[in-house]
């Protein structure tokens, strides 16, 4: 016998199993087991169905209809989830480019908080998105996502890995427009990640005179920088601003690049420019009514230019004030010179002091009267040397001052004078009765009278300069007075043109006869190029040789080639030419050319400029000298 519970061998007197304690069931004999006949067995009784209450009905069909309710509303909440398919956002994505509906793109960005979803990033992107750029340009980009997101699919990377691989991939690449999968209990969706950008208005080239602003619809630049844009195609409003002028830009941008600020450029080297050549005394320069600071006999480029510019510049020069004045239109010229401004009215207020000077000469050389001079300097020798040039040794005319031409180019104001080269044209009366014109080209060194305020000339000596022939010019005859700028300048020779004798003529051409057209020719040629060399270099002493070190143009050329030199400016002379040249009675020859230069900018661009220009050429000890730059205009 055994014990049913933990299976331990027991003995016919246990009651209990001496192991697990569990009670015993005694052994029935074989006799004591016995079915009774015949017993019939009783059948089961059927079961009876649960009878459910009316309000129990009711409550389990409610419960049956929330679960299918919820069942149906999970299904929907999955079906309308979102674009389950790269496939599916692509099309709906381009659907809504080509309409022009930007909520419809922005709802399927990943990132709620984008800056993207900001109004005026929405109505920026909303206008720039009706033009056809920009809708090209999001065609593109959704039909190259599409591409990258089938890469990944392909892949069968899990979601996680492929949302960090897409973005990933999309910044390192460069690309401003990706396919992203997202999971959630009700399901898959695609999303796109769109990187904002960043506009920046910039110059193309470094300059420190001027400053930049810049907006988009309405938006404004913040340090020259707009933040956090759609990645489009707009249209800017930008401003270029300098020292005197301001001058609006508009253009478009295509800011798709997420690595670095898309660029604005502001071109302000399509801008007018003028360069000016400050006056070479103290003066007080102001354009436009702001004061222009620079050193004297500097040159300053004003950029941009305003559509009207007007310089007064004022100084003080032996015991007055002097001030002139020019407004200039922007484009009209790229150059201009400031001492001209001072010149006129110095040669205005200088012009009746020489023509009475003249006129008094005159009257003393006819009586041999040197105390009829008034204007003077009575002890310069002023009335010796003219008696010594306009007398001969065999006859003594009588002479009439016809007028007097002033060269306004020549007029230079220094501490100690006023120097001004002008030309007395006078009517010679011989002994014989004949009479012929004669020319006296003098400069003279006009000073403040000791103890007065008046001016008088203080010395004269011999010129080189003859007025007559110069571009710009104020005169005094028969009690008018007349500037250059009243003739038309393509008459300006002839007008200043006088008759003189045969005698004058014939001596003319006999100090001339050295000269001739190939020498002429050959000289500008050399000149020409060697003083392009000498700009390259920075070198004035290469071309000084050929240069009149007692005209204008040699102080001139330079102050020019150290100004291209600090500017970093070079040339190429691509062409020159002699038009005509004239002989002048004082050994002076008047040569007209074309040239055309190639200017190179610092920075490699350049631009070719042609010029008609107008020189002197003097004749020393047998060899040309340039002597001055009368005038040079761009073709």
């Amino acid at each position: 016998m055994y014990c049913g519970h933990c299976g331990t061998k027991t003995q016919p007197d246990w009651v209990f199993c001496k192991e697990c304690g569990h009670r015993l069931q005694p052994e029935a004999s074989a006799n004591e087991i016995s079915v009774p006949e015949h017993v019939p067995v009783a059948a089961k009784a059927p079961r009876q169905p649960i009878q459910l209450s009316r309000q129990t009905k009711i409550w389990g069909g409610i419960g049956a209809g929330v679960v299918v309710l919820l069942l149906i509303t999970f299904l929907v909440l999955r079906a309308t989830y979102g674009p389950s398919s790269a496939e599916e956002l692509a099309q709906q994505m381009d659907k809504a480019v080509q309409a022009g509906d930007v909520n419809t793109l922005a709802s399927y960005l990943d990132d709620p908080d984008s800056p993207l979803h900001q109004a005026d990033r929405i109505a920026l992107f909303t206008e720039t998105l009706q033009t056809d750029d920009a809708k090209k340009a999001y065609t593109e980009g959704i039909a190259e996502a599409l591409d990258n997101a089938e890469d990944l699919d392909a892949e069968h990377s899990s979601i996680a890995d492929s949302v960090k691989k897409q973005i990933k991939e999309s910044l390192s690449g460069g690309h401003w427009l990706t396919f992203v999968p997202v999971d959630s209990w009700r399901g898959t969706k695609w999303t796109a990640h769109i990187e904002p950008v960043q506009i920046e208005a910039t110059l193309p080239y470094l300059n420190e005179n001027l400053t930049t602003s810049m907006t988009i619809g309405s938006v404004v630049a913040q340090d020259n920088l707009i933040l956090d844009l759609w990645p489009s195609v707009y249209t800017y409003k930008g401003m270029i601003s300098g020292e005197f002028a301001e001058v609006p830009v508009t253009d478009k941008v295509e800011a798709f690049n997420i690595r670095e600020n898309n660029k604005a450029i502001l071109d302000y080297t399509k801008l007018a420019s003028l360069e000016v050549h400050l006056p070479t005394v103290e003066s007080t320069i102001t354009l436009n009514n702001k004061k222009v600071t620079g050193t004297p006999g500097d040159y300053i480029n004003i950029l941009p230019t305003p559509a009207q510019a007007k310089f007064v510049v004022t100084t003080q020069a032996q015991g007055y004030e002097i001030t002139g004045e020019a407004t200039l239109q922007a484009d009209a010229q790229d150059r201009y010179d400031l001492n001209t401004l001072l010149q006129k009215p110095i040669a205005e207020k200088s012009l009746d002091l020489i023509y009475n000077a003249s006129t008094s000469l005159a009257e003393a050389i006819n009586t041999s009267n040197a105390k009829a001079v008034k204007g003077v300097n009575p002890d310069s020798d002023y009335y010796n040397r003219a008696t010594w040039e306009m007398n001969s040794y065999f006859t003594q005319p009588k002479y009439t001052l016809q007028k007097v031409v002033i060269d306004l180019d020549s007029i230079q104001i220094n501490k100690e004078s006023i120097e001004i080269s002008a030309t007395q044209v006078y009517t010679a009366k011989n002994e014989d009765g004949t009479s012929n014109d004669k020319n006296v080209n003098w400069t003279y060194q006009i000073t403040q009278q000791p103890n007065q305020k008046q001016w008088w000339i203080d010395s004269a000596y011999t010129s080189w300069t003859n007025a007559l022939n110069a571009k710009n010019t104020i005169e005094k005859a028969s009690n008018a007075t007349t500037t250059s700028a009243e003739i038309d300048s393509t008459d300006q020779v002839s007008a200043n043109t006088v008759s003189t004798s045969t005698a004058s003529t014939d001596e003319a051409s006999s100090e001339s006869s050295e000269v001739t057209d190939t020498s002429i020719h050959d000289f500008m040629t050399e000149y020409l190029s060697t003083s392009v060399e000498a700009i390259n270099a920075g070198d004035f002493s290469m071309v000084s040789s050929l240069l009149d070190a007692q005209g204008p143009v040699y102080k001139e050329s330079s102050s020019y080639i150290d100004h291209l030199q600090s500017k970093g400016i070079t040339e190429e002379l691509v062409s020159s030419g002699v038009e005509s040249f004239k002989a002048n009675t004082d050994q002076t020859y008047t040569v007209n050319t074309t040239e055309t230069y190639k200017i190179i900018a610092k920075d490699g661009t350049f631009k070719t400029k042609s010029f008609h220009s107008v020189y002197t050429l003097k004749l020393i000890n047998n060899e040309l000298k340039a002597y001055q730059l009368v005038s040079t205009k761009e073709i």
